[in-house]
């Protein structure tokens, strides 16, 4: 498919799923803004060869 550019406002993330085809994610909701983030990623498991814990 076709992605098309966006601007991502100040205060706010885009996020996309794994699975374009199969992902609700911010093609679809819109951006989301930082204060709405309630967590934060602490591992890594893709690529292989980089599984770890995160910063």
């Amino acid at each position: 498919g076709v992605m098309l550019a966006r601007l991502v406002p100040e205060e706010h993330v885009f996020v996309m799923g794994d699975n374009r085809n199969a992902s609700n994610d911010s093609r679809y909701f819109g951006m989301v803004p930082f204060e709405e983030i309630i967590g934060h990623a602490w591992l890594r498991y893709w690529p292989p060869n980089d599984v770890g814990v995160l910063p």
